[in-house]
């Protein structure tokens, strides 16, 4: 209930708790991180910038708490990552090579 009032205050549309809920049915981890944790789902376009696409499946991306500020909005709130989809990606592949090549020095192979 909380958070629906809280969205509203933000300007967003009624419908916005259950598109936001479905969403996290469907994407259930953070794209650049696959953190299950304070996820939140973040506008490719912001409302505030293009109203119509609030709503809108393909302009919405999971993203955990952390990912959101730093790659869907560089760090600072003001401004957002027009590059949210190829960032998260890419960090993903980072975060898969590191990974496999921190086992790998671990396991002397």
């Amino acid at each position: 209930m909380l958070n629906r009032i809280k969205y509203k205050f933000q300007g967003r549309s009624g419908e916005w708790y259950r598109v936001r809920a479905n969403h996290l049915g469907w994407f259930p981890a953070c794209a650049a991180c696959n953190s299950r944790n304070d996820l939140e789902v973040h506008h490719e376009i912001p409302f505030n910038v293009d109203p119509k696409k609030e709503l809108v499946p393909e302009n919405l991306i999971t993203l955990c708490s952390h990912c959101h500020i730093v790659i869907g909005h560089l760090r600072d709130y003001q401004i957002y990552n027009d590059n949210v989809r190829k960032d998260a990606k890419e960090w993903q592949e980072k975060r898969k090579f590191a990974y496999a090549r921190s086992k790998h020095e671990v396991s002397g192979d």
